[in-house]
């Protein structure tokens, strides 16, 4: 009789945590519905929760070791990896590992270009693969900023539908977007010419920003990438994006997994600095996913650890901004 008391109550222990576990789970995914104000058919739901689930299952087991930096739920967490790497990333791009020489320079610790009224707030590509047209305003509006003392948003839209070296929505390569610029003898701003995340027919409008020139940093040099951060402003560059780095949340992002001579994304770097918590060098990266993603849109990316993710690799700083 003792046996099977024990049993039931087993049992019922068992059932509990099932329930419970799956009202938690429902809530959860609800809670996500409501704060990303994501809206689905009755198929559709079943199917984004089981991905919603499995993205959080990983999530929670990431979070549970001990690692330089924490995942986290946002904007993307109903999404597949394959569907995140379809939407938002490039084709994959292998670099060449060339030797360039730089004048070395004294330059602080750590700096951000944030402080100095060099940085837009975060802006959003949606679901257009626009990442390249962010990362290459990024650095325009901040180069501009630090020549002028006028810090204005610039136009992401015109990129995407008036350069065609590069494919809209399908992708590009800020070095491109650069000598578009140059030849078009400026770009808009966004007021004149706003973001709508689809590509369009290319619009006449008033430029409002111009640059003479632009220079590729030394690759793999991140000492070199340090110093044109610091001297000439906010850096346009290309990294290679692992699944993980899609949940993102804080902390020092470090993976050995990642490549460093490999590309598949567009940002922008606007400073560097160390954690003192993981003893970690890292560069403040500022995303276009929105401020739903890791730190309220930037991430830390290791520094000094072999050119993390390819960060070094693509790296660009612009010369002769002027503001129009």
């Amino acid at each position: 009789m003792k046996k099977f008391l024990i049993l039931i109550f087993c049992f019922f222990l068992i059932t509990t945590t099932f329930v419970q576990s799956k009202e938690t789970k429902q809530k959860l995914f609800e809670n996500f519905k409501k704060d990303f104000q994501k809206k689905y058919n009755l198929e559709e739901e079943k199917y984004r929760m089981k991905i919603f689930e499995e993205n959080v299952k990983r999530i929670k087991e990431h979070n549970s070791r001990s690692e330089t930096y924490k995942l986290g739920i946002n904007e993307m967490s109903d999404l597949s990896a394959e569907e995140k790497r379809e939407k938002y990333l490039l084709p994959m791009r292998r670099v060449v590992q060339e030797k360039k020489t730089h004048l070395k320079s004294t330059v602080p610790d750590s700096w951000d270009w944030r402080k100095n009224n060099s940085v837009t707030p975060v802006k959003d590509e949606g679901d257009c693969g626009s990442c390249w047209a962010f990362g290459t305003t990024g650095c325009v509006e901040g180069c501009v900023a630090k020549a002028s003392g006028k810090l204005v948003s610039l136009s992401e839209q015109q990129l995407v539908d008036c350069d065609h070296t590069c494919f809209g929505c399908s992708g590009g390569l800020a070095s491109k977007a650069f000598q578009w610029i140059i030849q078009n003898k400026g770009i808009c701003s966004e007021a004149a010419y706003p973001y709508v995340a689809v590509q369009q027919t290319c619009k006449p409008c008033t430029v409002s920003a111009s640059i003479t020139s632009a220079t590729q940093s030394a690759v793999q040099n991140e000492e070199a990438l340090k110093e044109n951060c610091y001297n000439f402003g906010p850096i346009s560059v290309s990294f290679y994006v692992m699944d993980d780095f899609f949940n993102y949340k804080s902390g020092v992002y470090y993976n050995s997994k990642c490549p460093s001579d490999s590309t598949n994304y567009a940002a922008l770097i606007v400073g560097y600095g160390y954690d003192s918590s993981s003893s970690l060098d890292y560069w403040i990266l500022k995303n276009s996913w929105g401020t739903s993603w890791g730190i309220s849109g930037y991430a830390w990316i290791a520094r000094n650890k072999g050119g993390m993710c390819g960060i070094a690799t693509d790296a660009w700083y612009l010369e002769g901004c002027q503001s129009l």
